[in-house]
This record gives C-alpha cells, sequence and structure tokens, in this order.
C-alpha cells in the first residue's frame, strides 16, 4: 500500500483532527521513565498471572520464568513485543469511507455500549433492554455523522446469555456499513463470529470488525480474555487490549500507583499477542478510575478517569501504540441533568485534547 493511496483515503477520513493549541499532558518526561520503570518491575519482579495453557506455552517458549499460573517476564521480552507491534492500525469498516486510520492524529467517537436497562422517552420506570433496542441503536449509530465505530449499545435481557456474542455480532453487521468493536463474553464462539464477519465483509476483503477483552486487575489474565488475544492475533483483527482498574479497590490508591499496575497488565496482553503474531494490529484502552466507596462501583464520571487517560495517551506515545479506547462520554448520574452535562463534556473534551485515538462511549448513556 503507498503512501499516496493512504493519503488520499485519509482526505475521506470522517474523523475530527482537533485544532489544539494546547494538548492536555499529564506527565513529565521523569514521570514517564518512572511509570514505564515500575510496571517493568512489576512483570519482572512480581509477575502476573495466566489461567491459559496456551498462553504459558507461549511464554515459556519465549525465555519468560513460568511458575504454575504465575509468570515472571524479562524486559527484553517486553521490550521485543512493543518494537513489533504496528504504530498504525486501520479499522476496516463495509463501506471504504468509513475505514477508521489510527494512529494518524484523528479523534474517532463511538456509540454507547452495554446498556442492560432502556428508559423511553416520557416514561419514568427504565424496562430491560431488547434485541429490537440494539437493532435500533445501531442504525441510529450508523446514521450520526458523528459517531465513526459502532458498539453493542445495549446487552439484550431477551437473548440467552450464551448466545449473546453470536446473535448480537449477526445483527450490528447487518444494520451499519461502519467498523463495528465487538463485544465478545466467550472465547469459544470467536470464529463464529469471524465466520458472520467473513459473510458480510464479502470474499477477499477485510472484515470490519475488531474485538478485544479486559484483564482481572490485580495482574490476572482469564483463560477466555487471553486466547481471545491470541486468536485475534493470528486472525489479524485488530485487538484492543482494555484495562479498567480501580484505585483503592483492584489497584494502589494512588493514581500514579494505579497507571504502573495498569502499564503492566496492558504490556502482558501486549506480549501474548505478539508472540502468537509478531506484527498483528494491537491498540490500548483504558476505563481505570477511581473506587467510588459509597456505592462500590467504578466513579466513570470522576476527573480521575479523564487524567490516566491523558497520561496513557503519552505513554502510548512512547510505546508507538495507539490508544483506541479511552472512557470519555460517560456520567455517573442516573438522569439527564446538569451532573450529567458537566461530566460528559468534560470528559470528552480531556480525551480529545491529550490525542486519544478513539473516545469509547462518546455518545453513552446514563449511570456509566
Amino acid at each position: 500500500m503507498n503512501g499516496q493511496f493512504i493519503n488520499d483515503q485519509l482526505e475521506k477520513v470522517s474523523g475530527v483532527r482537533p485544532r489544539i493549541h494546547q494538548r492536555f499532558e499529564v506527565l513529565s518526561e521523569r514521570d514517564l521513565d518512572q511509570i514505564h520503570f515500575a510496571s517493568m518491575n512489576i512483570l519482572e519482579k512480581v509477575g502476573i498471572c495466566f489461567d491459559s495453557q496456551e498462553a504459558l506455552a507461549l511464554l515459556r517458549t519465549a525465555g519468560a520464568d513460568v511458575d504454575g499460573s504465575l509468570v515472571r517476564i524479562p524486559s527484553k521480552i517486553v521490550e521485543r513485543a512493543i518494537q513489533s507491534a504496528p504504530a498504525k492500525v486501520t479499522l476496516f469498516a463495509r463501506n471504504p469511507a468509513q475505514n477508521l486510520y489510527l494512529g494518524e492524529g484523528y479523534v474517532h467517537f463511538t456509540s454507547g455500549f452495554g446498556a442492560t436497562w432502556i428508559r423511553d422517552s416520557g416514561v419514568d420506570r427504565g424496562r430491560d433492554a431488547t434485541l429490537q433496542d440494539l437493532i435500533t441503536f445501531t442504525r441510529l449509530a450508523d446514521a450520526l455523522e458523528m459517531v465513526h465505530m459502532v458498539l453493542f449499545a445495549v446487552v439484550p435481557q431477551d437473548v440467552p446469555a450464551p448466545l449473546l456474542d453470536v446473535i448480537c455480532t449477526a445483527e450490528v453487521l447487518q444494520n451499519t456499513s461502519k467498523h463495528v468493536q465487538l463485544s465478545l463474553e466467550r472465547a469459544e464462539f470467536i470464529e463464529h463470529t469471524f465466520n458472520i464477519a467473513r459473510a458480510v465483509a464479502g470474499k477477499g476483503n477485510p472484515l470490519p470488525i475488531s474485538a478485544g477483552g479486559v484483564p482481572n486487575s490485580p495482574l490476572h489474565y482469564s483463560e477466555d480474555v487471553a486466547l481471545k488475544f491470541i486468536r485475534l492475533a493470528r486472525e489479524n483483527v485488530p485487538c484492543f487490549i482494555v484495562v479498567g482498574a480501580m484505585a483503592g479497590a483492584t489497584a494502589p490508591v494512588t493514581l500514579a500507583g494505579m497507571l504502573a499496575q495498569q502499564t503492566a497488565e496492558f504490556l502482558a496482553g501486549v506480549v501474548i499477542h505478539q508472540l502468537a503474531n509478531p506484527g498483528a494490529p494491537v491498540v490500548c484502552g483504558t476505563f481505570s478510575g477511581g473506587f467510588d466507596m459509597r456505592y462500590t462501583k467504578l466513579a466513570l464520571g470522576g476527573p480521575e478517569v479523564s487524567l490516566i487517560a491523558g497520561a496513557t495517551q503519552q505513554l502510548c506515545d512512547r510505546y508507538g501504540i495507539p490508544l483506541g479506547y479511552a472512557t470519555g462520554g460517560v456520567t455517573d448520574s442516573p438522569v439527564s441533568d446538569v451532573q450529567t452535562g458537566i461530566e460528559k463534556t468534560f470528559g470528552v473534551l480531556a480525551a480529545a485534547m491529550a490525542g486519544v485515538d478513539v473516545i469509547h462511549d462518546g455518545a453513552s448513556g446514563l449511570l456509566g
């Protein structure tokens, strides 16, 4: 693919190139050095747990110290994985004019994600989300110019849980021509979702999907998540490695400590992914933030989320890996009120000013 072709495509890209006079940066160069050193020390001295035997075999062959499910990863293995990961990633769409080019300086927005209940207009009480709601919200996202990537806007409560991955994938891909980020709970169904995407894309065309997973903080990868990373790498489908740690609960209470742990968890995922297929497209993501001890939940509307997103973008710049998932348009409010407006506005603004490639939940709902 020549440079002129890429330039021609960038002329058509639907993302926003922000005109920012002062970029939102959280860390100094010295801070970045310290966070990087701390995260590498965590991986090499403390270690991280993997439940997947396939992942453990890859790590053992690469030279990591494997003790049961606990793996200590030498820095040289991590550095090799960082170097092999591509600095630019294309997220393909059924309509090529809707392709997204991460690492090119554009900011993109996703649809909402993962709602389990719906509040209809003029109705005070919420109701369970349905498959028809998923179809409706997908069509809406497809029509909205400022939504560049389509997510599973709701989790249909009228679909049997074991079939959610396959049914939601089929319905969403049928109802949008934009790039779709799949939300896959079970690694056993990933090949079925690939087959659906192949049928939609047509023979010889790139799959219009990406997917990913979230490690269990602190420092633990379940079998499903590790296997998804390996399968995505071998299929050359863009893989989103997303960390959602909570300061004071599943991570150190200090933001610096949480950032070091988050970076270690992310880099461990990059190692597994790149060992499976060096050079395969991989993307960083974060929705880490503060722990709301009153309600025992992640405070997604809090300022800590924006601070971590800004710091993560700086680390991704250093590693040369796109930050394709940072939470922005979320709120902890249960109603559409002033709190909702403030949290959504400043969350999106901070992420855009940080230079995040894709602002996740850019058109999201209520209650995080």
